[in-house]
Order: C-alpha cells, then sequence, then structure tokens
C-alpha cells in the first residue's frame, strides 16, 4: 500500500507567501530611500510626483493633471517650483 502523501499545510504557503511580500517590500523601500537621496532641492515634492506618475491609472498629458492624483498632496504650485528647482540645479555648472 502506498503510502499517502499530505499537501503542504496551507499555513506554510501562506507564511511563504508573507515572507516574499516582506522581502518585496524591503527591496521596494531601500529603492524608495536611494532615489529620494538623488533628489535635490524639493526631494519630497519630487517624489510624490514620481508616486503620481506611478500610481496613475490613466495615461497623464499635463503637469496640472498630475497634481491632481491622490499620490501628490499639495498644489500645482508646488510641483512646478520644484521642477524648477531640479531643473535649476541640474543645469548649475559645477
Amino acid at each position: 500500500m502506498a503510502a499517502l502523501v499530505s499537501p503542504r499545510p496551507a499555513n506554510e504557503d501562506c507564511f511563504r507567501t508573507s515572507i516574499r511580500r516582506a522581502l518585496a517590500l524591503g527591496r521596494l523601500a531601500e529603492f524608495r530611500r536611494r532615489l529620494h537621496g538623488l533628489l535635490t532641492g524639493r526631494a519630497d515634492v519630487l517624489s510624490e510626483l514620481i508616486d503620481a506618475i506611478m500610481g496613475a491609472d490613466h495615461p497623464v498629458t499635463s503637469l496640472v493633471q498630475l497634481s491632481l492624483e491622490p499620490e501628490f498632496r499639495r498644489g500645482h504650485g508646488a510641483l512646478y517650483d520644484a521642477l524648477a528647482a531640479w531643473e535649476y540645479r541640474r543645469r548649475r555648472p559645477g
């Protein structure tokens, strides 16, 4: 008589899924931390801009449209100010 092999317990699969999810979130957090470190001047606003771009569920055709996304919690003036500051720092010699 062949031995019956019982399937893995459901809680083991759930545990493995939880571990994979935690590792993925850790990698995402590290990526976001490094990206934030690369942004100069108004990094908080630029981070929200990136979140708005990534979170949009439709094609975004304007900056004002991005400022209306829930991930972007500031007014469109802050968006333009942050982009202008970033562009100025990017083009500044030295």
